[in-house]
C-alpha cells in the first residue's frame, strides 16, 4: 500500500472526540480502525470507518502547568490501516481539552485561566 493519510480529529465534547482519516492512494476497499490509548496503552474508545465519533468515560484532560495536579495528560491516537494483505499502523499523541474566551478571560476545560504575559 502506498499512500498519503491525512487526518484530523478534534474534540466535540469534554468526552467525545470525532476524526476522519483520508488515505490517498489506498484502494476503495482499504479498512480503517481507529483505537484511543490511554497512558498505559489500554483502549478507552475505538472505532470502525472514515469518519467517526468517539465516546469515552472517565476522561483525563490535558491542562497547562499549574492548573491542575496532572498537566500535560496525552492519550495515543492509534490508525490502523488495512489494504488487503497490506497493513500499516500510524499513532500519535494527543491531549482532549476545550479552549474558549470571552470579554472576561480565557477558559481552559471551562476553568478561568490567568495568563501569564511578558515583554
Amino acid at each position: 500500500m502506498k499512500g498519503l493519510i491525512i487526518f484530523s480529529i478534534y474534540a466535540v465534547a469534554l468526552s467525545k472526540v470525532r476524526y476522519s482519516v483520508l488515505c490517498q492512494g489506498c484502494s476503495r476497499d482499504v479498512l480503517i480502525y481507529t483505537d484511543l490509548l490511554d497512558e498505559n496503552g489500554s483502549t478507552v474508545a475505538s472505532s470502525f470507518g472514515i469518519k467517526k465519533e468517539m465516546c469515552f468515560k472517565r476522561r483525563k484532560l490535558w491542562w497547562p502547568k499549574m492548573m491542575n495536579e496532572r498537566p500535560g495528560y496525552l492519550y495515543t491516537l492509534k490508525i490502523h490501516l488495512k489494504d488487503g494483505e497490506v497493513e500499516d499502523f500510524y499513532r500519535l499523541k494527543v491531549g482532549i481539552r476545550s479552549i474558549s474566551w470571552n470579554i472576561s478571560g480565557i477558559f481552559v476545560n471551562h476553568g478561568l485561566e490567568r495568563m501569564k504575559i511578558f515583554g
